[in-house]
């Protein structure tokens, strides 16, 4: 079984995983050669200029920010 504090280490593990992958998908973003994708529910939508989707990224990174932070948050 799992203490709080295990659990609580999980959580913040994942958040700095989701951190790194973020940054990586910034710089891919970043780069319109690539085409980017929105996958929802099975449902897929090209983009027509990947840096439209930067603020969505960065927005979560500062959500995972405020997690690591101990402040409200709504990735938490």
């Amino acid at each position: 079984m799992w203490s709080e504090e295990k659990e609580k280490q999980r959580e913040i593990n994942n958040a700095k995983a989701e951190i790194t992958q973020a940054k990586a998908l910034k710089v891919l973003l970043s780069n319109n050669i690539l085409a980017a994708e929105i996958h929802i529910a099975g449902m897929v939508m090209g983009a027509c200029n990947n840096k439209w989707l930067l603020p969505v990224v960065k927005k979560q990174v500062k959500e995972l920010n405020k997690f690591l932070n101990n402040k409200p948050n709504l990735w938490e």
